[in-house]
């Protein structure tokens, strides 16, 4: 089952998967922060704090190892839903101009 992750939630997965535990140079602290401790929710990762409340380390839980290993590209998952609607709306506009162009000729 794929589940949806930020473009950062991402990046910190695979380097993790790496063996790579530091912030990405071209991340802010804050939006590291915020990427680990949602990983962290969804149980990917285990994260420690130190006593102000700074991430000191992160690791890949068994979760997240799985996760990583049935979907190694990350891709996130297709909204079926939107596509079928979409395709409906189409067909049926398609349909109402065909109607409509066989009624005035």
């Amino acid at each position: 089952m794929r589940i949806k992750l930020t473009k950062q939630e991402k990046l910190i997965m695979k380097r993790l998967q790496q063996g790579v535990t530091d912030k990405p140079e071209d991340m802010s602290y804050a939006m590291f922060s915020w990427s680990v401790t949602s990983l962290s929710r969804r149980g990917f990762l285990w994260v420690a704090y130190s006593s102000g409340g700074v991430i000191v380390s992160c690791e890949l839980t068994f979760k997240g190892e799985a996760y990583l290993e049935s979907n190694p590209k990350l891709y996130n998952p297709i909204n079926w839903d939107k596509w079928f609607a979409i395709s409906c709306i189409i067909s049926s506009a398609l349909l109402a101009i065909i109607i409509y162009l066989r009624l005035t000729l």
